[in-house]
């Protein structure tokens, strides 16, 4: 059985110092609706001079409260 959250969320990118080609920003994300939550994370991502040639990836910790349970999680998102 799967169970779908619904809601809005709000998140705030902070950019990380480094000399890396490979962007870093932290991430603080505050979800509100049936899954009233926080999350913390990374978020790494690249790109060319190539318009449209880019990609990121990021993972948070999840801290959550649904109507139905309340555990810890993390989360994985991948842009494609």
């Amino acid at each position: 059985m799967t169970d779908h959250a619904r809601g809005t969320f709000e998140v705030k990118l902070t950019p990380q110092a480094g000399d890396s080609p490979v962007g870093r920003m932290s991430i603080d994300k505050q979800f509100h609706g049936s899954l009233e939550a926080g999350s913390q994370g990374q978020m790494l991502m690249a790109g060319t001079a190539v318009k449209g040639s880019a990609g990121y990836v990021a993972m948070e910790q999840v801290t959550a409260r649904s109507t139905a349970v309340a555990a810890p999680s993390c989360f994985n998102t991948v842009a494609r």
